[in-house]
């Protein structure tokens, strides 16, 4: 049996901690899903405070210690990952700018959204950061990208690098999100927002949004998802104070009644997203979704069309 090293910047907690599952996090238990299907033994690696071993479902888990990231580089976890995966078929960087400074021959990235384009670049320029891109996409054979916004960026910074890249969105369950008939209660709009608490995904704006929305009698504003303690306390103690601001977390299996539920469902992401997996979860469930033109967002939504 072939096996695959895969190496990630977090999947389970940097101690070890259960996995605080967004976006790529799904999407890696997804891949590890198929790449089992189709017969390779998946070992995965990951960024950690500190050395450890765990079982995930099924799945080994190393954490590489010390996280050091400089720069965006993360060479401390790349060069412990070629020393723990040496001896292994194949590797694949789930994150595809860990491929710096090297990456054994034949390995495949993932990029799941351009990331630095929430301005951080601009307000502290980084010496060095895009020729460390640039060198970590040279280290791989290929990398497969789920929106065409990384893939036009790379077309317009280096044109001889853009057939890197494979273009494969993202997915959709379609047995368990399908579309549902509207809502016909007369009860409140129930608007969604199913976003992890976090600044790139417009939880700030949003938040400012639903102040003023639920001003008005008739409308409810549903926040959904993780996220870092700060932000729940802030969520909660708003929504306390406005009873029409609802906070809770759910397991994905409970998601698809949240979207039949739901009138009008939001995705604010304001930097750093791929071919997002709630817009997807929310169109195939049949309801209206309002975003921004972010990253992969335009690979979905047409205006006033779909």
């Amino acid at each position: 049996m072939k096996r695959v090293a895969v190496l990630a910047p977090a999947f389970l907690g940097p101690r070890g901690e259960p996995p605080v599952q967004g976006g790529a996090e799904r999407h890696l238990i997804e891949l590890c899903r198929l790449l089992e299907e189709r017969g390779y033994a998946v070992t995965l690696f990951q960024a950690a405070a500190h050395d450890f071993r765990a079982v995930h479902d099924g799945r080994v888990v190393h954490g590489l210690g010390p996280t050091v990231v400089q720069g965006g580089a993360w060479t401390v976890t790349n060069r412990r990952f070629r020393d723990a995966a040496r001896g292994y078929d194949h590797h694949l960087f789930h994150l595809w700018s860990m491929a710096y400074p090297e990456a054994p021959p034949g390995s495949v990235g993932v990029s799941h959204s351009l990331w630095w384009d929430d301005g951080a670049a601009v307000r502290g320029p980084v010496p060095n950061f895009t020729p460390r891109l640039r060198e970590a996409l040279r280290n791989l054979a290929v990398v497969v990208a789920n929106d065409t916004n990384i893939i036009n960026w790379v077309r317009a910074t280096w044109p001889e690098m853009e057939g890197r890249f494979r273009f494969i969105p993202n997915f959709v369950d379609l047995a368990q999100f399908a579309p549902a008939p509207p809502r016909t209660h007369g009860g409140p709009l129930r608007v969604l927002v199913p976003c992890r608490l976090e600044p790139q995904k417009g939880l700030e704006p949003m938040l400012e949004a639903a102040l003023m929305l639920t001003e008005q009698p008739g409308i409810e504003v549903h926040f959904v998802g993780p996220g870092p303690a700060e932000a729940v306390r802030r969520l909660q103690a708003v929504a306390a104070g406005r009873p029409a601001i609802r906070y809770r977390s759910r397991a994905m299996a409970e998601m698809p009644a949240e979207y039949r539920d739901a009138d009008v469902v939001v995705i604010p992401s304001v930097a750093t997203e791929g071919t997002s997996l709630s817009c997807l979860e929310a169109m195939a469930s049949g309801r209206p979704v309002v975003a921004g033109w972010v990253g992969g967002l335009s690979n979905l939504i047409i205006h006033e069309y779909n």
